[in-house]
Order: structure tokens, then sequence, then C-alpha cells
């Protein structure tokens, strides 16, 4: 009778274990023996997992414990029960942590099983995976945020809700870095779920973007006051600490409601003015929840924004705007009735501090800047200035827009006497003029000249702006004005051309645009001759080091009679090339 290997093996085994006192020639055999068992159960155990159709390498898994390790962890990606369970039971036996393999299956469950979220539920619960995963948070929140978060759509808010509840009931907050912690993302979630159908919840909280914008397509009549509601748990986007606050939200709402409508108070987006006051009309009932910051970002957002100037005429802004301006006026009456100091009773929602008065002045402004829209200089640059004529009109007249679109003009060498009329078209204390402008504008080629690589971003050619520049006050001088003159320009050019550190070659290509357009003075001709001398001397010093290489690599392969005759000839050859 022929015995079985197996049970062979198993009888041997159980016999040396039995005793301890083997002598050492034997007690060597006995350890030879283990070491061939573990790999005789290794290689059977292979066998066994590659029937299961797992693609298992059986010599590399009997031999290669890194290899083991993760074959394992990959049984666990699975949602058969029974390769599952020879998957615990091999971790078992290779000392493989608990942790790791509930670990590898809570997150096979959230990204590849194709199971809803109450299946996932459902299967971490009944296989107990949790309490312990939640023996170690720090580890548990690294792994979750590392490889789960990610593979989370951030429109599944049931899956999101599910994701931070675990991340909660593990105690990760020490251990969370961002502003809102797991607790709050519950709350927020429980609540948001009901309301805010379609919000993409991760855009909402990531803290580089701005929640506001994550917001607004799912704002409806029906759900913002809700929303509002949650705003403050929510941080501003660079806010230092500061959170959204309910008015913000109410501006955004109102925005969207003013130009594509809302399924209850605007069934349609507006079409024509008569629309868009209609439209305004509607928003003006919710003004009273903004603060006077917002209710003025608003406004400007439906009077003073590319959208705004494209699809409204000049008159409907401008009715807008005094429709605005009563409403405002009887909020501010109101507020200090009540008591208020004009600023709107949000509490922390007004960082910029504007009152109901500030508010009205900026209306005012606005009122007066769409009044100058007719004036027939703003008229003329409309009909042959069109760029001109919107960056006029969406400028408010502020000092900041109004001073930028003046030195585009001066750099796109425009008439000195059109700059003038813009600034003396446009309303408020600017505290601007032409020279001023012709300065800054100067600055700036003077700064792209010196390879300031965001001098003038829309201008490659630095020097063509500037003779137009040039041009354009030389002929301005012509005809007698003297606003700026050519003292000026050399004025604001000569610290650049008596810069010794930097190129010659432009510093002289600047004094010949001067010298073209102006008589210099004896000393600033001088300067030009100067550096021109110095260009041609630099050319020089080029040719005399090449001529001198060449000469040292010639005697190196000649002898030394002829140093002296070589040496004469190119002494004389550079002369004559001087000459």
């Amino acid at each position: 009778m022929i015995a079985d290997p197996k049970e062979l093996i198993r009888l041997v085994t159980q016999h040396v274990s039995a005793y301890s006192n083997w002598p050492e020639e034997l007690q060597k055999l006995i350890n030879q023996l283990h070491v061939y068992n573990e790999r005789l159960t290794d290689f059977t155990q292979a066998q066994v997992l590659q029937g299961l159709g797992r693609g298992v390498d059986v010599q590399r898994f009997s031999s290669d414990s890194d290899y083991k390790k993760e074959t394992i962890l990959g049984l666990t990606e699975t949602l058969d029960d029974a390769v599952y369970r020879i998957a615990l039971s091999l971790a078992k036996r290779y000392s493989i942590p608990l942790w790791e393999v509930y670990m590898t299956h809570l997150e096979f469950l959230f990204t590849d099983s194709g199971l809803s979220t109450k299946e996932i539920e459902s299967r971490s619960e009944s296989l107990g995976l949790f309490d312990t995963l939640k023996c170690n948070p720090q580890a548990f929140y690294s792994h979750m945020t590392k490889y789960v978060m990610p593979t989370v759509e951030g429109t599944d808010l049931g899956r999101l809700l599910y994701y931070f509840t675990l991340l909660d009931a593990a105690g990760c907050e020490p251990h969370v870095t961002t502003t809102i912690k797991p607790n709050s993302h519950v709350k927020l979630l429980k609540k948001l779920r009901a309301v805010a159908n379609g919000l993409n919840y991760r855009n909402l909280t990531d803290e580089l973007l701005d929640p506001l914008d994550a917001l607004q397509p799912v704002l409806t009549s029906q759900n913002v006051l809700s929303i509002s509601k949650l705003a403050n748990r929510l941080p501003v986007l660079g806010g230092g600490g500061a959170t959204v606050s309910p008015s913000a939200v109410h501006a955004v709402w109102l925005q969207k409601l003013f130009w594509k409508g809302d399924p209850q108070l605007l069934k349609r987006p507006p079409q024509s003015d008569q629309d868009y006051l209609h439209a305004y009309d509607a928003c003006a009932k919710y003004l009273d929840r903004l603060v006077p910051a917002d209710a003025v970002h608003f406004l400007d957002s439906i009077t003073f924004s590319p959208d705004a100037v494209k699809h409204l005429s000049i008159q409907a802004r401008s009715e807008v705007i005094k429709r605005a301006t009563k409403a405002l006026r009887q909020l501010g009456e109101k507020s200090k009735k009540r008591g208020g100091d004009g600023t709107g009773e949000q509490e922390g929602t007004d960082p910029a501090g504007m009152t109901f008065d500030e508010a009205l002045a900026h209306l005012q402004q606005s009122q007066a800047h769409l009044d100058t829209l007719s004036h027939a200089f703003i008229l003329s640059l409309k009909d042959s200035q069109q760029r001109y004529s919107q960056l006029y009109d969406l400028s408010r007249s502020e000092r900041s827009k109004v001073h930028e679109l003046a030195v585009t003009m001066a750099t796109d060498g425009q008439p000195l006497e059109r700059i003038g009329e813009l600034l003396h078209v446009a309303v408020g204390p600017l505290d601007l003029s032409v020279k001023t402008v012709l300065q800054d504008a100067m600055e700036r080629v003077v700064a792209a000249l010196s390879e300031d690589p965001g001098a003038l971003t829309n201008y490659p050619q630095p020097l063509r702006v500037l003779e137009a520049m040039v041009t354009a006050v030389h002929n301005n001088v012509q005809t007698g004005d003297s606003t700026v003159t050519s003292d000026d320009l050399l004025a604001w050019l000569h610290p650049f051309c008596s810069d010794a550190s930097l190129p010659v070659r432009p510093r002289i290509d600047v004094l010949q645009i001067l010298e073209s357009n102006f008589n210099l003075r004896d000393s600033d001709v001088r300067l030009l001759l100067l550096y021109r001398t110095q260009a041609v001397l630099k050319d020089r010093e080029v040719m005399c080091t090449d001529a001198l290489t060449h000469l040292q690599a010639t005697m190196t392969h000649q002898p030394s009679t002829h140093y002296s005759a070589n040496f004469r000839d190119v002494k004389y050859t550079l002369v004559e090339k001087q000459l």
C-alpha cells in the first residue's frame, strides 16, 4: 500500500514537533522540512488561487512576499463571498494586518464595485469593516482622501454624505487640514441634499474655488432662502476665515433671475428692454435681503457688465438705475428708523462696510456716467473706435478704469487731443491729466525696453509704441499745444538712456526716434554720439577678439619665426577695418 504524501508529511511534521531536544544534525533536517513544507503550502495555495481565474503567478506567489501580499489584498476586491473568505484566510495565515484587508475592500466598494451607496453601507456593516478601520483614524483619513474621495462625483450628495459620515464616526477631525470638518460636511449635506438637486458639492467646498460659482446653477426662488441660511458654513475664497453671507447668496441668485428667469417668478429669459425692466422689478422685491455692498454689486452686474452693454439699451440701463436708487433710498430710510447704522442688518456680511448713503452715491455716479454716453466724443468713438467706446462704457468713470483706457489710447499712438477729450467727458474727481497719462504710458514702454515681460503684454514691439507716442506728441506740439513737450519726453526717457547697465542699441534707437521728431539739445546730441561710438567700439571689440583668437590658433600650428609677420598682418587688417 502506497502512503499519501500529504499524510506522510503531516505525520512526520507532527512527530518532530512533539520533541525539542533533537540532535544537531537532525535539527538541521527538521528546519529544512519546515521550510519546504511552507513552500509546498504556498504552492498549493497559489494553485487554488490560479484555479479562481485570478491570473496568479504560482512560482512568484510561493517565493515573493511582496507579490504574495499584493495578491491577497487584490483578492479582497471582490463581491464573491467565497473568494473574500479565502482572502481573509490567506491574510491571517501570512500575517497581513486585518486593517489593510478591510481598507482595501472598502476602497473597492467605493471605487469599483458598482454598488449603490445603500448597498455599500449594508455590505460594510455586515462584514464589520468599520469597527476595525476606526481604530486608526489618521491612516483611515489619509487613505480615504487619497484614494476614495477623488473617485466620488461632486454631484453624488448621498455618496459624499456616507463618505463624510465615516470620517466623522472614525474621529478623523484632529487630522483634517481643511476649514470644513467632517461633522460640518455631514450637517451641510443632509440639508443640501433635500433642496439643492444637481449641486456640485466638491466645487462648493473646494477652498481654491468660489462657492458662489458652485451655488448659482442650482439657486431658485424655491430654495434660495434655505441655502442662504447654510451659507455661513462656507468659507469665502481667499477670505482669511470669513464665510459666505446670506446676502451674497441672494445677490448671486438675483443675477441669475435677471438674466435667465426663474420657473416660478420669470418663466422665460428677458428678450427686450421691456422684458429686462420687468425682470428688474421682479428682482427689486428681494433687495431688502441684500446689504448695500451686495446690492451695488448686483446692480453693477446688470447695468455695467459686457452682457448689459450687449443686451440693454442705454435708456433701459438708466431706468434700472433710477428705480434702484429709489428702492435703496427707501431701504436706507427704513434702516435708520429701525436704529440701524445704514449698512444693512446681516451681521458680518458686509466686509466693505458700505452704507446706504455710499450705495446711493455709487448709483448717482452710475447715472452720471450713463449720461455721458450721449456725448459727441463718445458717439464718435462708437463709430470709429468701438473697443475704446465699450471700455469707456464699462468704466463707470471709475478712475482706475478711465486711467487704463487713457494709457491704452496713448500706447496706441492716439492724438493727445482725443485723450484729453476722454478725460474731460468722464465724470467724477479723476485727478488725471494728459501729461500724467503720457508719463505713465512712457514708464510702461521704458519697462518693456528694459526687458520687463509684463510691462506691455499686448505690444510685442515697444520701440514702435514709443515711436507712435513721440509722433503724437510731435503733432500736438506742431499745433501750438504745450500740454506735453519734447522736454517732457526727454526728462522721462533720460534715465533710461543714461543707464549704463542696459544694452546700448535700444538706447540709441530711443534717441534716434527723438532726434527724428525734435531738435535735441546739445547735451542729448552728445549723448547720442557717445552711444553710437560705444556701439561701434563694442562691434570692433568683438572683431578684435575674433581675430586674436584666430591668431592664437594659427600660432599653435606654425614655427615661432612666423610670429612677428602674422601679428603685423592681423594688426594692419584690424586698423584697415576700423578705418
